[in-house]
């Protein structure tokens, strides 16, 4: 088999290349690490659906958001769905009773505190 002149011209790996990726590695790894921290340092932040209909400021936290979301079981725990919401119109009524009567729909609009 013939050898290739480019790679008889730049050679076998040697000092150089070891150098070079050694540096790229090390450089790689503290990279790496700053991404990743955030995954760690970052708090875990409340989300709920907001009604349109009633133009919540963004991130004022509101103490009736089980009125605007069904409740489900995950892992055995009873939470609130995130992603759902119900189909009422809020300014319309006050009675809880009400509310969990409407249908679910999507989420369309988020608030975060």
């Amino acid at each position: 088999m013939e050898e290739d002149p480019v790679l008889s011209r730049i050679g076998q790996f040697g000092r150089w290349q070891a150098k070079t990726i050694s540096v790229v590695q090390l450089v790689g790894f503290f990279t790496a690490w700053q991404m990743l921290s955030v995954s760690f340092l970052v708090p875990e932040i409340d989300y709920w659906c907001s009604p349109p209909g009633l133009e919540i400021p963004v991130g004022e936290n509101v103490n009736w958001t089980s009125w605007t979301s069904p409740w489900v079981v995950e892992n055995n725990k009873t939470v609130l769905d995130h992603c759902n919401m119900f189909d009422h119109h809020y300014t319309a009524s006050t009675k809880l009773s009400d509310v969990d009567q409407s249908p679910i729909i999507e989420c369309i609009r988020w608030d975060y505190a």
